[in-house]
């Protein structure tokens, strides 16, 4: 699937992972759980974070990838901690 912007659309798994990670936060870190999440989170640059997590005192950014992109080294987790 291509959007018009040349990009590759998002696969039917990607997304289902996604909206996985949207509501499990407390599966990825206990402390957040009950935090808040959100999906397609756009940066200043216009790129996309496919899911932030809000917690009470850090927000964890966090990139849903197939086991080939983690192959090739692609796989990115932020913590920031406020």
């Amino acid at each position: 699937m291509v959007c018009s912007a040349g990009r590759r659309g998002e696969g039917e798994n990607h997304k289902k992972q996604k909206l996985w990670v949207k509501d499990n936060p407390a599966k990825s870190e206990e402390r957040l759980d009950g935090a808040r999440a959100e999906t397609e989170v756009e940066l200043l640059s216009g790129d996309r974070i496919d899911v932030v997590i809000y917690g009470e005192n850090a927000t964890v950014a966090v990139e849903v990838k197939n086991s080939a992109d983690l192959e090739r080294g692609i796989y990115l987790r932020i913590v920031r901690q406020i």
